[in-house]
């Protein structure tokens, strides 16, 4: 856990997440979180109907997100735009 904030995982950590839980990490809300995972741009581990989400599956899609030269837009209604 994170001497900071003892509910969130630190990086490495084995602890699954929820979308709410991941979306906090990344400082976004649920639904884009959800849009991510319904492009195939954020993997996520399925459990019966349930979604979550690896610490480490978060930091590739960020190390993924951060080394593209594209502008990733996410419209209000959750579609993701990927641009040039």
């Amino acid at each position: 856990m994170n001497a900071a904030n003892p509910t969130m995982p630190t990086p490495g950590s084995t602890l699954l997440l929820t979308e709410d839980e991941a979306a906090k990490q990344l400082r976004t809300t649920g639904r884009t979180v959800f849009s991510f995972r319904k492009r195939g741009l954020l993997r996520c581990v399925k459990l019966g109907k349930s979604v979550r989400y690896r610490m480490a599956d978060l930091e590739a899609f960020i190390d993924t997100m951060a080394a593209t030269t594209a502008t990733v837009e996410v419209h209000v209604e959750g579609a993701v735009e990927v641009t040039p």
